[in-house]
């Protein structure tokens, strides 16, 4: 029933195009139990698609039932929903970490990467940041592929943030994250080749990666590429 929703929204040579089969048939599939469709429904309620208008309140009750019946996407909106004030629910740190919890013991790397977050400012239970569980989380999501994970522990080792600074390893990371498309990666790891901290100094691949960066519009890499790499003219404590 699930496929069948979404065959109706794409439309094929056995079926037409139609939003009001999509949700029908979500409907269906959702009064079996299946946890996707009853996300599905919440991000239509949420941003109106489908032919469905708007509605945060039916969102949140949507994603409600999926998590409840092990939709970890659904945990992770409901954790950003509380944390954020969204979906027609109050904000509430308590609860929004309740739910990130919840879907990252679910396997869910987003949730892991906004957990880890979340504790690094708010501590694992709202009492005092805790960067060093941080670390872990993001370990956790990092080892699944998380991207943003990856940068963030970068960032950690390079400033010896909840672990050990450690060069090598903060180059490690960048790099993978980099090479995954991260840009502010991409800028950090040419910004350590241009300086040569950490790794031998190498003009060249500096502008490669700054080069990556710009290219995805981030304005501090586009500003050291126009001043220091092509002009030799900045200062790079100007560009943490």
């Amino acid at each position: 029933m699930y496929n069948l929703a979404f065959m109706y929204d794409a439309g094929n040579a056995a079926v037409e195009k139609d939003q009001t089969k999509v949700i029908e048939w979500l409907l269906k599939s959702a009064e079996n139990g299946n946890d996707i469709a009853m996300y599905r429904l919440g991000v239509a309620h949420a941003y109106g698609l489908y032919g469905v208008e708007r509605d945060t309140v039916k969102a949140a009750e949507w994603y409600l039932k999926s998590a409840e019946n092990g939709g970890d996407r659904a945990m992770f909106r409901l954790g950003l929903a509380h944390d954020l004030g969204r979906h027609g629910v109050e904000r509430d740190p308590a609860k929004a970490a309740e739910w990130y919890l919840k879907a990252a013991e679910y396997g869910n790397s987003m949730a892991m990467h906004v957990l880890a977050r979340f504790i690094k400012k708010n501590g694992e239970n709202g009492s005092a940041p805790d960067p060093r569980m941080a670390v872990e989380w993001h370990l956790k999501a990092a080892e699944m592929g998380n991207l943003f994970s990856m940068f963030d522990l970068g960032i950690a080792y390079d400033e010896g943030d909840g672990v050990a600074m450690d060069k090598d390893k903060a180059l490690s990371w960048y790099s993978r994250a980099a090479e995954l498309g991260h840009a502010e990666a991409q800028f950090n790891l040419g910004l350590a080749y241009w300086r040569g901290d950490g790794v031998g100094k190498d003009i060249e691949t500096a502008r490669y990666w700054v080069s990556k960066a710009a290219d995805q519009d981030l304005e501090v890499a586009r500003r050291f590429l126009a001043t220091e790499l092509d002009m030799g003219s900045a200062d790079s404590a100007d560009f943490q």
